[in-house]
């Protein structure tokens, strides 16, 4: 159905009557591809609210409340999706950059998972799974595979390297949340935990996020971020920087004949793009990414073409919604930095930074109760980092990362 007026009001009026898809007027070649997509995977278009998605995760994850993942993942947008999804969902993150760094961190620590991209530089995560599973210690951790290669080769070969599970990207809250309760044994000390509060996201700002970005899948990018809107907002803007010269990248690549870097730009395009909701922009990557890995010839000019079309048709809608959110995105930059003065927490900040340049070893105490006191906020991510870093007694590189999220805040001045 095609409407002009908001996709709530519509979808409230038609009541019993099944309608599989709603596109907002005026129809963009995205909004129509995105639909069109979704029907032909047997989905309707008509999104679940994002609290449902993610207080429904949030049960599922109750169980394994405290549980320690190992996310193994090269690129700094996804990372910091899962991240979000996982923390809020109660559980304890670390990071690892690539299959090397999953080594090493598995040598000194002990985690209930592991959630392992497929494709990374340095050590590709099938290789890295095959070393993990040489180590009889490690034979009995849960590996999921999390990728964007869905074919059937690359599930047979996430099984012959050792992986016990497979979900494709961009990665389906409900669906990670079940891998995960599946593999991973229940703390029943966690299950008793005081139940959080159900997250309660600003509708009013959803819907001008929805309005702002036509062919967007707003609430399904919102769910992977259990309802971050402030998060998924810098999420874009870091999108369209780091992409502006997609296109002009894409066409050269191809006109050098360097597939090798054409399949970089597009299969990293297509991972970050599904992520946040370009489901035009992930699909037209992914045929590319599948034709390049099957050298496939005949259509590469017009399929890089198609592509290089849908980056700056991104880039221009993702320019014009900054334009329009400006003010919005000014106010909650403003709020954000009121929530940790109206905290007190700023003092707090400040005596953990003079602590870590000291290697005073209370800063484990002091992180403690800054996660504490940080709770469910909107900056409890950027958070974590230091935290992770400060109980692992890496002083200093908690320290860059306390100082990098003063500074990205404007809180510096503040002494």
């Amino acid at each position: 159905m095609i409407t002009a007026y908001e996709r709530e009001v519509l979808a409230k009026s038609a009541g019993n009557i099944r309608v599989d898809a709603i596109i907002a007027k005026p129809v963009t070649p995205s909004s129509l591809l995105n639909t069109l997509i979704q029907l032909q995977r047997n989905e309707t278009s008509q999104p679940v609210p994002v609290a449902e998605v993610f207080n429904a995760t949030r049960t599922t994850l109750a169980a394994i409340r405290g549980a320690r993942i190992l996310l193994v993942e090269d690129n700094p947008l996804n990372q910091q999706v899962a991240q979000e999804f996982l923390i809020k969902g109660g559980l304890e993150v670390t990071t690892a950059n690539n299959g090397l760094e999953a080594l090493a961190w598995l040598e000194k620590s002990s985690f209930d998972a592991v959630l392992m991209d497929l494709h990374m530089p340095v050590l590709d995560g099938l290789e890295a799974t095959r070393r993990i599973r040489q180590s009889a210690a490690l034979k009995e951790l849960p590996i999921i595979a999390m990728t964007a290669a869905a074919m059937n080769q690359d599930k047979e070969a996430c099984v012959a390297a050792g992986m016990n599970d497979h979900i494709a990207k961009p990665v389906e809250p409900e669906e990670l949340a079940n891998a995960l309760a599946k593999w991973i044994k229940p703390k029943p000390a966690a299950a008793q935990q005081e139940k959080a509060a159900d997250i309660r996201p600003d509708t009013k700002a959803i819907a001008k996020l929805e309005s702002n970005l036509p062919g967007v899948a707003v609430q399904a990018a919102l769910a992977r971020l259990g309802g971050n809107i402030y998060l998924y907002r810098r999420l874009l803007l870091a999108f369209a920087e780091q992409h502006r010269n997609a296109a002009t990248l894409l066409r050269q690549k191809l006109v050098d004949g360097d597939t090798e870097q054409l399949f970089f730009v597009a299969h990293s395009l297509k991972g970050e793009a599904g992520n946040l909701g370009f489901g035009a922009l992930q699909a037209s990557a992914d045929r590319l990414c599948r034709m390049l890995k099957s050298a496939e010839e005949r259509n590469l000019t017009a399929q890089t073409e198609i592509l290089a079309q849908e980056c700056e048709a991104a880039h221009l809608l993702l320019s014009q919604s900054e334009a329009n959110a400006d003010d919005e995105l000014l106010a909650l930059s403003v709020n954000s930095e009121e929530l940790f003065k109206n905290a007190n927490l700023l003092p707090d900040l400040k005596k953990l930074l003079r602590q870590l340049k000291a290697k005073n070893l209370d800063a484990r105490y002091s992180v403690t109760d800054l996660v504490r006191k940080i709770g469910d906020q909107e900056l409890a991510l950027e958070f974590a980092e230091i935290a992770q870093a400060t109980h692992e007694l890496r002083y200093d590189a908690a320290l860059i990362a306390l100082e990098k999220l003063l500074e990205r805040n404007s809180w510096t001045d503040h002494e």
